[in-house]
């Protein structure tokens, strides 16, 4: 197996790679969009920082990667890359020792570059590859999951719970300001045990001045008139698949503790 620069000649090969590795977790996970659209090729190959690994001339594996941005998935003052689901790929003989390869090529590449910092979006039934970059000291930072809207799902509005009257309403952009303090205590357990996301105040304020720009829609519940809890969507986050017309994408999320445990959300 040769390890060595990702090149435009292993773009199309490379992706038709990944796009296998799609339709694997597409047999553990069938509700994941079978029309789902990929970016182009040739946009992994925007900073030239893309591995490839060959067997007889074949693209087995790849890992290519957007960036370098400083302070990237909480790098502070690092530069770091990150590598989406379409990004990378391999076949499923040697999984885990191709993937270990070209992360041992790809990181000395980095390194030399002053890049500290990657993050790279694994399928949640590929137990190869996430053992390969758990060996090499990856952590995990977060999970996405998927479900299906179907309108049997009940609605809850203006219904009685313990605490009062439970209703649900979306906020208007001139409203968002009335939940920073909820977007605080978010950012606030998200650095606890286990999540341990450490957030500059500084990032923090960015966070929520892109909020405050209108980018996602915003849903409450409240009890008795006051908020309870507060969801955010987008149309898009953070892989290929998110950017389906028929999916929506939670992006935030945060309920006081003591309405907790009530069906809510």
């Amino acid at each position: 197996m040769i390890i060595k620069q990702f090149t435009k000649e292993y773009a199309k090969e490379a992706q038709a790679l990944a796009w296998a590795n799609y339709e694997e977790e597409r047999v553990y996970v069938p509700v994941l969009p079978a029309d789902a659209q990929m970016p182009p090729a040739e946009s992994m190959l925007e900073n030239d920082l893309g591995v490839v690994a060959l067997e007889y001339d074949k693209v087995v594996g790849f890992i290519a990667s957007y960036g370098p941005w400083e302070g990237m998935l909480d790098t502070y003052d690092e530069l770091g890359m990150f590598s989406p689901v379409h990004c990378h790929g391999a076949v499923k003989e040697n999984r885990r020792r191709i993937y270990q390869d070209m992360y041992e090529y790809l990181g000395s590449v980095l390194y030399k570059k002053n890049i500290l910092g990657l993050g790279i979006a694994l399928y949640a039934h590929d137990t190869e590859a996430k053992e390969a970059f758990f060996e090499y000291g990856f952590g995990m930072r977060c999970k996405d999951q998927i479900r299906l809207i179907s309108e049997e799902m009940p609605i809850r509005n203006n219904d009685m719970i313990a605490e009062g009257i439970l209703s649900f309403e979306e906020l208007e952009l001139k409203d968002f300001p009335l939940l920073t303090g909820y977007r605080d205590m978010l950012k606030d357990h998200l650095k606890e045990a286990p999540c341990f996301m450490q957030v500059s105040t500084e990032d923090h304020v960015k966070f929520i001045s892109r909020v405050l720009k209108g980018d996602r829609r915003t849903f409450v519940a409240k009890i008795d008139g006051e908020i309870a809890a507060f969801i955010d969507i987008a149309d898009s986050a953070e892989t290929f698949v998110t950017y389906h017309p028929k999916m929506i994408n939670i992006q935030g999320a945060y309920c006081d503790p003591k309405y907790r445990g009530q069906g809510i959300y």
